[in-house]
């Protein structure tokens, strides 16, 4: 039996995510493929104990470059899921007073350090190794990563494109393009239960949902704004990033004053595929989504989905979904008229559930462990 390692972020599971989902998820598919899977979160593996290291996201290289040395010393081979998808564009746009101008002023990477030294004093995110890798630097950090694994596993092929262009050691290595994935039993369009007439009572059944974290990436401040005056409810599920105060209670006064928006918070996950039954669009207008683990879920459960190109959206989605622009409020609000009005492509979302399995998902990471340790093949 092949033994793998899965590491990743030490806030996996307090600041509940897309990554979260994909991990847990990929593990339980590996397992039924017959791989055991650990997942440490906490650096303390060894990795002498495993034929495989698999790390996760290049966008959180404090944590993954110490497991990476590690396993790179223990002469293990490693595989990467990059989630790779940078936030530039987003703080540049967005941020505001000393945070704003530093984004706008100071080079990506430097950026970027900055806000895992706020992580640090604001969150008491610091472990073992964190002064190495400061001296280090965030982009000299990343590109160890990449020389340390011999297979990246970005979820989209533009993804894998994006990786190459910051990092050209990339273009070196061998990739195999692990599609992100939804439950096609859980997430259907064809199963309505007694949940389902709960949520459609408690909202109606004119319903714009949102399903994320609350966050300035996420955009839902703008999205209550473009749907002000529209006849549709917008409900939003998920609760505030970490440092995302100050944007949640801008979120709370645009909904108060807007009066169509409903802030309902973290809701059971097993409740969250009636809110995409019930719901008629799913809007996830983030600056960047590679591609948006909740819209494909939106999607399959028949949802219109209205989402941004920024990302690597068109890849899975293609012509079934809307688009807009998160800078423009205007064109976030034609969007969900679009979306709203839009006759629904059935065929399209029976496609997507066929392909975007974690099934399908667990396979193509375990072609990528053949590549990476092929004695085991």
């Amino acid at each position: 039996m092949l033994k793998v390692l899965f590491q990743s972020r030490r806030s996996l599971f307090t600041a509940f995510g897309g990554d979260t989902v994909q991990i847990q998820k990929t593990a339980e598919a590996l397992e039924k493929l017959g791989v055991h899977v650990d997942l440490d979160i906490k650096g303390e593996a060894n990795p002498r104990d495993f034929d495989v290291v698999h790390l996760f996201n290049l966008m959180r290289p404090q944590e993954t470059w110490i497991a990476a040395r590690r396993a790179k010393e223990a002469g293990k081979p490693v595989v990467i899921s990059t989630i790779f998808g940078p936030y530039t564009e987003l703080d540049r746009a967005v941020r505001r007073g000393m945070t704003g101008w530093m984004a706008r002023h100071v080079s990506p990477d430097r950026f970027e350090l900055i806000k895992i030294l706020g992580r640090w004093v604001v969150n008491g995110e610091c472990h073992p190794g964190l002064s190495r890798f400061l001296l280090r630097g965030v982009h000299q950090a990343q590109e160890d990563i990449i020389a340390a694994s011999s297979v990246l596993l970005p979820n989209s092929q533009g993804e894998a494109e994006r990786v190459k262009a910051h990092f050209p050691e990339a273009a070196a290595k061998k990739v195999v393009v692990v599609p992100n994935a939804v439950d096609p039993e859980l997430f259907t369009q064809d199963h309505h239960c007694p949940a389902c007439a709960e949520v459609e009572a408690a909202y109606g059944n004119q319903i714009v949902l949102c399903a994320a974290r609350i966050e300035p990436r996420k955009c839902q401040v703008e999205l209550a704004e473009a749907m002000e005056g529209l006849p549709w409810k917008l409900v939003l599920v998920g609760k505030p990033g970490a440092n995302s105060g100050e944007y949640y209670q801008r979120l709370q006064q645009t909904a108060a004053r807007t009066g169509n928006c409903v802030i309902a918070g973290p809701v059971d996950p097993q409740r969250l595929p009636c809110l995409y039954r019930v719901a008629r669009v799913h809007a996830l207008v983030s600056w960047m989504e590679t591609p948006g683990l909740s819209s494909l879920e939106a999607a399959a459960s028949g949802c219109q989905v209205l989402i941004t190109r920024k990302g690597d959206t068109y890849e899975y989605f293609g012509d079934m979904a809307e688009y807009c622009d998160p800078a423009s409020i205007e064109s976030i609000r034609q969007g969900v008229i679009r979306a709203y009005e839009r006759t629904p492509d059935h065929s399209a979302m029976a496609s997507l559930r066929e392909r975007c399995t974690w099934e399908a998902a667990a396979k193509a990471t375990f072609e990528g462990y053949l590549l990476a340790h092929p004695e085991m093949g």
